[in-house]
């Protein structure tokens, strides 16, 4: 029948990549095998072929199911080969094909055909082939008995697995826990150069539990004390796997502040850088405007010493004016008082001259008259 399934070893039973399904953990297997949809050998789990090739095409509608024309049509999903006679008993179990089959169903639901529509009426009517207005069938009252009846052993199976005794889970999860010990020591005492033989046959450590796995549920249950005073090399799995996943967290959020200081660290250092730039900056202009100020001070100082020698200078020059105007004053006044004491000399030797020749003739004349 081609591929049918592979098993993983770490809790979760996988189905080929040819069936396209998603992996089911050990709790949907249990279930699943619980209702008979997987034997008790594990050696054929036709329930994902079913969907993969029946259900899914017509809940994603990538073609009618109606259409279907079997192993050599080409718009089937799966390559993976399936016999009529199976593929007729999985639809037997997944709806009420047939009511005198003992097989467990798992839904009440008869499969959508000329004769069996769907209660109601879809949107979408490209997806149903096209039956005539008279094709719909009353419900049948048995039917109905034995659908309801159906569903309330469904309910009720669901009711017991969730009401499992106490004692039942610790003695799986004990069961487990030694199941964990035996596959810590295998890995302990296996030599580090294995082939890869040694590796398929060896059984890896289960997964991390999950919120949604079985083993999340169970073995929470037999969480105690003693715990504290088992080896670490004997301790169960999901410790170790819950401690490196805390570790990893814890990690994670100490990497995330790291950056973060980094980066504050590194904007203080560009603001340190920046003010050290501007501080160098005012100081080369505090400079600058230091020596041009010495500048301004030694040339007014010059200009005072200047003007300083131009006043001293105009004065010398005003006292040697002084001192020239001076003797040119007094030499003028000495023309003049010589000039004047000529004059008047020179009038008195007139006069007296005059005198002696006009007043002595005359006077000697009165005085011969006299």
């Amino acid at each position: 029948m081609g591929k049918k399934k592979s098993v993983s070893t770490s809790g979760t039973t996988k189905v080929s990549r040819d069936w396209g399904a998603s992996t089911i953990s050990n709790h949907d297997v249990s279930k699943l095998r619980a209702l008979g949809f997987i034997s008790s050998s594990d050696d054929d789990i036709r329930l994902p072929v079913f969907l993969k090739r029946r259900v899914q095409p017509l809940m994603s509608r990538p073609h009618q199911l109606w259409l279907y024309t079997g192993e050599e049509d080409k718009s089937r999903v799966s390559s993976a080969n399936l016999s009529d006679d199976d593929l007729h008993d999985e639809v037997r179990r997944l709806t009420c094909y047939s009511m005198k089959d003992t097989i467990v169903l798992t839904s009440a639901r008869s499969p959508y055909d000329l004769t069996h529509l769907p209660a109601e009426a879809s949107t979408v009517t490209q997806c149903y082939p096209p039956t005539p207005e008279s094709a719909v069938e009353p419900e049948d009252d048995d039917h109905s008995e034995e659908t309801e009846d159906a569903q309330h052993a469904l309910e009720d199976s669901d009711v017991q697995e969730e009401e499992a005794p106490e004692d039942d889970a610790l003695t799986r999860s004990r069961q487990c826990r030694r199941i964990n010990d035996d596959l810590i020591t295998t890995a302990e005492s296996s030599p580090s150069g294995q082939d890869n033989d040694a590796d398929e046959t060896a059984s890896p450590p289960p997964a991390p539990k999950s919120s949604a796995s079985f083993f999340a549920v169970e073995d929470d249950l037999d969480l105690s004390d003693d715990d504290d005073d088992v080896p670490l090399a004997k301790r169960p799995i999901y410790a170790t796997v819950d401690a490196v996943a805390d570790f990893a967290e814890q990690f994670t959020r100490l990497e995330s502040e790291n950056a973060h200081l980094r980066k504050t660290i590194k904007t203080s250092a560009d603001q340190v850088l920046e003010a050290k730039r501007l501080a160098t900056d005012a100081q080369n202009e505090n400079i600058l405007l230091k020596d041009e100020m010495k500048k301004l001070k030694q040339k007014m100082k010059d200009e005072q010493d200047a003007k300083r020698k131009a006043a001293i200078a105009a004065d010398e020059k005003e006292g040697i004016l002084r001192e020239s105007i001076a003797n040119l004053m007094g030499a003028a006044d000495l023309s003049i008082n010589r000039a004047r004491k000529l004059r008047e000399d020179s009038m008195i030797d007139a006069l007296s001259l005059a005198d002696s020749f006009v007043f002595f003739p005359c006077r000697s004349f009165f005085e011969s008259f006299g």
